[in-house]
């Protein structure tokens, strides 16, 4: 018999002998901890597959704003003062030339800016104003490829009866 092959044997007789040792209460308590394990990887992974998705660009951004086909929605506060974050499977420059294109059809005066973003990051993106909407759209670019795309959109302040607005000096 060669060392390895008895290093071999010592070992697993060395694991047996000492699961061998353990007392019955502690074996079924061994037992039941790797069956929650168990349980609890095929949970996850259900879950993970199952995940429902996040809520659609047209739930969270006006029904006639252009959203690229695949877009999905990271975050989203939408409605009137909104803020909505896409993540998109394209380049910034394909992002931007979409919007640059897609918003004029939808009545949105575009202004083109480039610089960083609030968050310090390089951005580009468009000053919209539609009628007495506004609008911010900063695209950046994503660790993993896509882009971000984050769109504030701005409802006009409309002044109520005696607010300040009212009174002139």
């Amino acid at each position: 018999m060669s060392t390895t092959t008895k290093l071999s044997r010592t070992r697993t007789s060395g694991r047996a002998g000492r699961l061998a040792t353990l007392t019955p209460a502690a074996k079924i308590t061994l037992g039941v901890i790797v069956a929650i394990l168990a349980v609890m990887g095929a949970c996850a992974t259900q879950a993970t597959q199952t995940e429902s998705p996040g809520p659609s660009a047209a739930e969270v951004l006006p029904a006639d704003f252009p959203v690229p086909p695949d877009a999905q929605v990271l975050e989203g506060a939408g409605g009137a003062n909104g803020v909505v974050t896409l993540s998109v499977a394209a380049s910034v420059e394909d992002v931007v030339d979409f919007y640059a294109a897609q918003l004029p059809d939808a009545g949105w005066k575009a202004d083109p800016w480039e610089g960083t973003n609030p968050h310090g990051e390089a951005a580009r993106g468009f000053i919209l104003t539609r009628g007495e909407e506004t609008a911010a759209l900063s695209v950046t670019q994503a660790p993993d490829e896509r882009s971000l795309v984050e769109i504030n959109m701005h409802q006009p302040v409309t002044p109520t009866e005696g607010s300040v607005m009212d009174h002139q000096g």
